[in-house]
């Protein structure tokens, strides 16, 4: 009926805005603003740490010994060996090279997923720029602080396969050497973390009841990503086994317990609320939905990295990026692939109502996600403004220690002066869980220290004077506060602890008190009397 009214716009905002002449100076702004962004700002202080351990291993150190002994398994370094192998033979900023790094796996990211929705006849021109521009959005504007973190390289490189999987689930074609790389390039961004393993889980489920074949799961997309991450896995026993009999048992002991937040932290998110609201949406709006099988498929990616951020319950705001791009990306495929439906004539009816309701609730979603990563805007840092002067005056050709348990005080520090950075540690992370689990066994009247508790105290110790005799630190800033990050309230003082033991106080005795900041006190190396 020619006047009956529409329950849901055949032309989205986020298509329409993508057709016809006004597109390309939409997508140039975006892309140059977020290039703008994060060449201006500072890289994160993970990211940093990252490429500070990948030059330090071009000079020789190793992996999980002197150097990069921390929980993540070496596959972050790998994929950050290209940009710091041409900073070193250009010497070029390796912050500046990596980030031109992943603006050009964004780049082919997106380049992909195009391709994927060109080789599907069934997807409109509405449907094909509104879920590629919702792609640049999660990609290169809602990462804002958190651009390069490891969720961010894993969306990046997952989301062909994402979209694979959709092209899949409508019976769409693909060439067999084209799914398997694209298999091998999720797996090199899925095997990042094993939390993320559950999208490849979750997807396979969705394809199998759509199509109710056991044997769809042999495709060469799920055999590229199976048989990438069984070589990883290889390699990792192979070349990096102190990961496995070292770090993995500290971290099952202490990190978790050092590092978890509470469950009201965890949740005290906007995704946490938008999540659920997407959801319902999706179900409500699905029967008119042209690009209906994207949309299942970023709803259910984003179902699913919200799990892994919970399973991972440490309320970091970058591990939960992948949720916020996934409600992105799931928020484009339901706006820009609406059809046109006449309405139910009752004005109260559910389904008429939900998809006239639909539209403007997920374009605020939409907006309000793309507009916290602007406003957010790229990576900035304290301790760099406050530090970074000082650092180069009083260390300049040397190297630094920091006793404290944020990652962020070092780095990205260490990058912009250019100094040396004197530990295997990116902060002292075996500590905050080690003091708290002592101090609940002494809560239980434990009378024996446990052999792994004892074997982690050991390590730490020795670890730390090792490379302060190693490295010889001009500058050593102390973490002074009462209430001290992940310590769960309990007094610690790093001096005091180290101190009992004589080596460290031996050499502390070369070190005296240059300035005191409140939260830090610096310290520098007294010269050597000749």
């Amino acid at each position: 009926m020619s006047g009956a009214p529409t329950a849901w716009s055949g032309r989205s905002m986020v298509g329409a805005a993508l057709d016809g002449p006004g597109a390309i100076p939409v997508v140039t702004v975006v892309v140059l603003a977020s290039v703008y962004i994060q060449f201006t700002s500072l890289i994160n202080h993970d990211t940093a740490w990252f490429l500070y351990s990948v030059d330090a291993l071009f000079e020789g150190g190793r992996l999980y010994q002197d150097i990069f002994f921390e929980v993540n398994p070496p596959l972050a370094l790998y994929l950050t060996i290209p940009p710091v192998y041409v900073s070193r033979v250009t010497g070029l900023f390796a912050p500046h090279v990596f980030t031109a790094y992943v603006f050009g796996l964004i780049a082919i990211s997106l380049w992909l997923v195009r391709y994927l929705l060109t080789r599907h006849a069934g997807h409109s021109s509405s449907v094909r720029r509104g879920v590629l521009f919702s792609a640049l959005l999660a990609l290169a504007v809602c990462p804002a602080g958190n651009f390069g973190q490891r969720e961010h390289l894993m969306m990046i490189l997952a989301l062909p396969y994402m979209v694979l999987a959709a092209h899949r689930a409508v019976k769409g074609p693909c060439g067999p050497f084209v799914a398997g790389s694209l298999g091998v390039l999720a797996a090199l961004g899925l095997a990042l973390k094993p939390y993320f393993l559950l999208l490849p889980v979750a997807l396979e489920l969705y394809l199998f009841f759509a199509g109710r074949r056991l044997t769809g799961v042999l495709r060469p997309e799920t055999l590229g990503l199976a048989g990438a991450g069984l070589l990883y896995g290889l390699a990792l026993v192979w070349f990096t086994p102190d990961y496995l009999t070292r770090i993995v048992p500290f971290a099952l002991q202490v990190f978790h317990q050092g590092f978890m937040s509470s469950p009201a932290a965890a949740l005290w998110r906007m995704e946490t609320l938008f999540l659920p609201v997407l959801l319902i949406l999706h179900v409500a709006t699905r029967r008119n939905q042209s690009g209906k099988a994207l949309a299942d498929v970023f709803a259910l990616a984003a179902a699913s990295f919200f799990l892994a951020y919970l399973m991972q319950m440490k309320a970091w705001p970058y591990q939960l990026f992948p949720t916020t791009a996934s409600l992105v990306l799931a928020l484009g495929a339901i706006l820009s692939g609406g059809r046109r439906q006449a309405a139910d004539p009752s004005p109260v009816s559910g389904s008429g109502y939900m998809s006239r309701a639909a539209a403007p609730v997920a374009a605020v979603m939409l907006l309000t996600l793309a507009g916290v990563g602007i406003l957010n805007g790229g990576y900035q840092s304290i301790y760099v403004e406050h530090l970074a002067p000082v650092v180069r005056k009083h260390a300049a050709g040397s190297a630094i220690y920091i006793f404290s348990s944020n990652v962020s005080v070092g780095f990205p520090l260490v990058n912009v002066t250019g100094v040396r950075w004197a530990s295997r540690f990116p902060m002292q992370w075996l500590l905050p869980g080690l003091v708290r689990r002592r101090a609940e066994l002494a809560q239980q009247g434990a009378a024996v220290e446990p052999e792994g508790l004892r074997e982690i105290r050991r390590y730490a110790l020795d670890a730390v004077v090792a490379d302060l005799i190693k490295w010889s630190p001009e500058i050593i800033l102390v973490d002074v506060r009462e209430d001290k990050p992940y310590f769960g309230g309990l007094r610690f003082d790093y001096l005091a602890y180290f101190s009992k033991d004589p080596r460290f106080a031996q050499i502390w005795s070369r070190y005296e008190l240059l300035m005191d900041f409140g939260t830090y006190h610096l310290y520098k190396r007294r010269p050597t009397p000749h």
